[in-house]
This record gives C-alpha cells, structure tokens and sequence, in this order.
C-alpha cells in the first residue's frame, strides 16, 4: 500500500448493499488539462501510452542528435543513482541510456539525463517529443517507472518551452507527446532535460526525438494511438467463459410455493422478488476524517458509502503511525473519528476491514525500533494488542500483514519471516471473531511479486499459519495495464492454494482517458467476479475529492458520476443485480433464477399480504409462504 499523510458481533460475509440512483451526468464544457511540473507551460492532449504501428510523421526538422552516446547523465550524490549506455536488440534503435535511482530524492533534477537541441524553436511552433523506455525495477504500486521531460533554456533562467510527464511498465513503449511551444529557443539555447530523482526505479530510455513541424501543423494531426491492453475489444474470447461462470458461481434457484393455512396452493398470487444484500463483496475504502466531515460533501460521502458499498476497508487510522504520530493532543479527535466511522459503517451493515495490523516494509515504523529485533517485536505486539482491544469485536476481516514481500528493506530481514507467521496468530488469537488475510502490490500490475508472493504463501501454510485469504493490490497505471487473459492466469495459479482471493485495493488511473479507465475497470470487475475464489473487489476510494490518484476516482470533485462510476453501478445495482415479479402457477409455484445474496420476498393474494426475508446461497432455496 501505499504512503499518506497521518490521520460487537462479528459482520458477516453478506452483508447490506442498497441500490442507488445514478446521479444524474453533467457533461462539463470540453478542456485541455495544463501538465507538467515546474512549468505549466505544455499543453498536453493525450497520456501517452503504447502505440502500435505509429511513425513520426514527416515534414518537420530533428532538433535532437540521433545518437544516445552523445547525451549527459548527471545526479546528485544522495540520489545513489548511476546511469550506462547498453546495447538494446530486438527494437528499432541499437542503444539505450539505463538509469538506477537507489533513494528517492526530494527533487526530480536530483537525476537527469540532457541532450542538447540542435535547432531553433519558436514561440507557438508545434512539436512532437517522442522517446522509448520500459521498466526494470520498481517500488511504487503499479510497478511503473516515471520520468519528468523539460524542454527549456541552457543557462539561467531556463525558462521551459514544454514539459510532460510519463509513466510506463515493464514492455517497450514508445511516447509521444504533440505540444505548441510557448517559450522561443534560439540555435544552441535549448536542452531537453530528462529527470528521474524522487523515485526508487530502474529503467531504460531510448531514442528521444523532439521534432519540429513549425506554427502552422495542426497538434491534432501528431495524434497517437491510444493506449489498450489485451482482452479490451467486446468481442474477444474470454468474456463467453466469464459469463457462464458467473452464472454459475453467483446465481441459484429460488423456488417459492404459495399456499394457503391449509397446504393448498394458491394459484395467480403475485410475488415479488427485491435483493437487498449482495453475497460478494463490492467496497471502497473509507477515509475517517471525510467520513465524519461536517456540511454538504461530508454528508454525499457517506450516503455514497452507504448506499453504493457492502464492504469497507478503514484507509487511515487504523495504521501503526497513526498511534504514535500525532501529537499527544490529537490522539482522541483521532480515536473518535475512529470509533464514529466503525460505527457508522456497521451501523448500515457495512462489513468493516481493518488496515492493518503490520506493514512489512520498514518504513513506517519507528526508527530507533528498527535497530533492534527484539525491541522491534515487543513494541510491535504491544500495539497489535492495544488496537484490537480499541476495535474489539467490530473488525470483521484484517491485514494481518500488509505488503508482505516489498520494500527495499523489509521487516523479514530484522526479524525472520517466521514473523509474519506469529502476527497472523497473534491477529486471530486476538481477534477469534476475525479473519486474517495478507496483501501485496505487483503482483497483478506488474508481476514482478507474483513469484516472491507465492513462495511466501507457501511458507506460511507449511508453518500452519491461521491464514484466512489472500488480497491482491489492484492499483493499475498507464503502462501497466496487464491483460485479462494475464490476470486470469493468475488467479488460477493463486486459486489452487485453497484460499479465498479478493482485490483488496483497485483503482485504474490512466490520466485523463475516461473510456479507457471505464474500460478497463469493466474488465476487471467482471473477471474477479467470475473466478470461483474471489469473495470481493474492493476499490481504494471512489471520490475525487479523497482519492490518492484523483483521476482514478469513479465520480468527480462536484460528485458528477465518470464512465467509471457508470460501469460500477451498471454491473453491480444492474447487470449483477436481482429484481422480479410475477405470479405463481396451477401448484402455487414462482421460480427465479437469481444472484446470490439477501432478499426480501412480498407476496399479495386477494386482500393478503405478506414479505419475508431470505438468503439465497449457492445451494438454491425452497420457500413455502403463507400470505
């Protein structure tokens, strides 16, 4: 998971989803969105993404030297970073600076790679930046590498004639980015400036080209391919699988027989079937200190919350920093917000996640603890204790162990892994109430945990650690993207260990393209919903105005729905839901086939009437009513 600034009965696994109304769609007026940092001054069109038979159109004049040997590699001694030119096969071009950046800097110029322009610019030339590059390594979620590309002056004041910032995966990508200079750059004057610092990566940069086409070439004639994935087209072939193993795995028959006191049946009665609870898991996490927020957007987040979730991770507060960051004075706003958004979550039935009772990585714990294994340990129970005795029975389903392979240290390292081992049967000897899962990240945006993350699961069961699921961190960027048939091979895999799976943490952000995030979303969505293992997808929240990547929200700042948010209600208040009436036949009998969950039942004959609650499991179900 990632970083963010410090803020009695046990639930059951069915629990209350309402349906909502759509909120009504507010098509905003069409805009560019200014990108860059440093530097407003690029209009960027398009995120770019991998682009498929695309070539730099003709007619303009190369402003950068085609050989990569000719460019600067500098960095900044904390940056712990090199820089090397390899030989590349296979591509278009021959060479390839690889960049390693070994501690995040504060600073972005920490680590840059220069080339000098060859040309002039002018104020309002159209120009096209391109480049290659691919990842190597990466900490951050999604297993994507970032760079940042000034366009922009020598000497001093630099001013930027165009900046843009990309993010890519583990393939080969080519970006390009059409762009109207805003800053003149006379023969000799300009740079383009590459920066790689405030991220622990590995990556190689290739072929960068800014090409000039003068004033008068249209920016939408540069366009690029948009960026996809496999599995993307309506018809390819894995959605017929999908389909039927979702009618499969999450519908049922539910036979009603109407009679009267007597046993005989009433023909002609009218039944209405209205689902109420979903049996799978459809969540977002929930932030306390918005949950409890005062005035109108407070009130719309948790009315959203209530009537559009099930499920609910609590995304800050329940974090081992959160008890000893703040400052003493803040401990109880803290633990009452706390309290209130437990509270409030179950009082609608909401099953509640706790998040989480360890983070592996070193990171967020306390630096004079990390010194030492024992003290480690000890302060670490401690807390364990101390926070399951605050939430008490209230948490239905924890991260025992967030994060459990990552990080360039980790506490395995300090401690053993036998560790992890001992949290999780600390977790439910202190919890009995409660499941116990593990989490990790890249393993379905990048793949490069998946092997790691297996091998730990394995470990853990042969030392007959009380493990209860495994989740999976869905944090999906552009450039990693991975396909349906990809992530279906995965679930397989991780499905014949035994143990119930959900997307723990899901969000696509891949900038501004709406479609391609709803898109996407649906996909993922329907294949998780279709594996027999999956119990839930739960989304890292759903709301630009608290999200951790604002354009992977599902509705906007002024809660206007996106396709995104569309595509949730579609599939889960529609497609997946159950609703439907008719009349009992010659023996009484009313059959529907429908999604498995809780329902309330009406039954009307002449002047009676009479509604009852029901489950539906797998099994089916057989009803007789009495109206």
């Amino acid at each position: 998971m990632k970083s963010e600034p410090t803020e009695n009965q046990s639930p059951t696994k069915e629990v209350t989803l309402k349906p909502a109304t759509p909120q009504t769609e507010q098509t905003p007026s069409p805009q560019l969105r200014r990108a860059g940092f440093g530097s407003p001054l690029l209009l960027l069109l398009a995120l770019a993404g991998p682009v498929l038979g695309y070539e730099i159109p003709t007619g303009g004049s190369d402003l950068t030297s085609s050989q990569m040997r000719d460019w600067k590699f500098e960095a900044h001694a904390t940056a712990q970073a090199t820089g090397k030119l390899v030989e590349v096969t296979g591509q278009s071009f021959t060479n390839a600076w690889q960049i390693t950046v070994g501690n995040e800097s504060v600073l972005p110029n920490a680590v840059t790679l220069q080339g000098d322009l060859q040309g002039a610019i002018k104020q309002n030339d159209t120009l096209l930046l391109s480049f290659y590059m691919r990842a190597l390594r990466s900490e951050n979620e999604s297993g994507t590498v970032k760079a940042r590309i000034h366009i922009r002056q020598n000497s001093a004041p630099q001013q930027t004639a165009g900046t843009a910032l990309t993010e890519v995966g583990a393939a080969w990508q080519l970006l390009t980015f059409p762009l109207k200079a805003t800053q003149a750059l006379a023969p000799g004057e300009g740079n383009v400036s590459v920066q790689f610092g405030n991220a622990v990566q590995s990556l190689e940069i290739a072929a960068i080209r800014v090409v000039n086409y003068g004033p008068d070439r249209k920016l939408s004639e540069l366009a690029q391919t948009k960026e996809h994935y496999e599995g993307q087209n309506l018809n390819a072939s894995w959605r017929g699988p999908a389909a039927e193993r979702i009618a499969k795995i999450r519908k049922a028959d539910l036979h009603i027989r109407v009679t009267d006191d007597k046993g005989m049946p009433l023909t002609g009665a009218e039944v209405s079937v209205a689902m109420k609870r979903h049996a799978f898991g459809f969540g977002s996490a929930v932030f306390p200190e918005t949950y409890t927020m005062a005035g109108p957007d407070g009130e719309r987040y948790r009315d959203f919350i209530h009537t559009h979730f099930n499920k609910a991770p609590i995304g800050m507060g329940l974090r081992w920093e959160n008890w000893y960051g703040p400052k003493p004075s803040e401990l109880p706003g803290m633990f009452d917000r706390l309290n209130a958004t437990i509270d409030g979550l179950r009082a609608f039935n909401i099953e509640v996640r706790g998040h989480y009772l360890l983070w592996a990585p070193m990171g967020p714990q306390p630096a004079k603890l990390l010194k030492d294994k024992d003290a480690f340990r000890d302060a670490l129970f401690a807390h364990i204790r101390e926070k399951s005795a605050f939430t008490a029975n209230r948490i239905g389903e924890w991260d025992a162990v967030n994060h459990i392979v990552a990080g360039v240290k980790n506490t395995s390292e300090l401690c053993g892994k036998q560790l992890f081992a001992d949290v999780i049967k600390l977790g439910h000897d202190l919890n009995p109430h409660a499941e116990m899962w593990i989490n990790e990240g890249q393993v379905l945006p990048s793949g490069r945990r998946r092997e790691p993350y297996f091998e730990m699961v394995k470990y853990l069961l042969d030392q007959k650690a009380p493990l209860d699921g495994l989740g999976f961190m869905g944090h999906f960027t552009s450039g990693s993207l991975t396909g349906i048939d990809e992530l279906y091979g995965v679930y397989e895999r991780f499905g014949k260990l035994g143990l119930p799976l959900q997307l723990t943490e899901f969000d696509v952000d891949v900038g501004t393209d709406e479609q391609l995030q709803a898109d996407y979303l649906r996909d993922v969505l329907t294949l998780s919903f279709s594996h027999p293992s999956f119990e839930a997808v739960v989304m890292w929240g759903f709301w630009e105005g608290r999200h951790w990547k604002p354009n992977a929200s599902l509705w906007r700042r002024d809660w206007t729905i996106k396709p995104a948010g569309q595509v949730w209600m579609d599939l889960v208040f529609k497609q997946w839901w159950t609703d439907a009436k008719g009349t009992t036949d010659a023996a009484g009998s009313y059959q529907v086939n429908g999604f498995l969950g809780d329902y309330e039942i009406t039954v009307k004959y002449k002047d009676k009437q009479k509604t009852v609650k029901a489950t539906l499991p797998h099994a089916g179900l057989e009803l007789s009513i009495i109206p």
